[in-house]
């Protein structure tokens, strides 16, 4: 299966946009958008990245000790 966005999801929606401001600021580009139903109930709203760029924002997130949860591919 070839994938071509990854959703990062977060346990609170404070990590949500710290992440969404962290990832903006290093020129990566995101969207802010709502978690699906099938794949999490627990925060409201993830961040949809392309999937080329999953790496790159992990790490990226990881050194700033932004908390993610989960990164699930699309």
């Amino acid at each position: 299966m070839e994938f071509n966005h990854s959703l990062i999801l977060f346990y609170s929606s404070n990590y949500t946009m710290w992440a969404n401001n962290v990832l903006q600021d290093d020129g990566i580009i995101c969207k802010l958008v709502a978690v699906p139903r099938e794949i999490s109930s627990n925060c409201g709203h993830c961040i949809k990245i392309e999937f080329a760029l999953k790496e790159k924002a992990h790490e990226l997130l990881t050194r700033k000790h932004v908390k993610i949860d989960r990164i699930v591919d699309i």
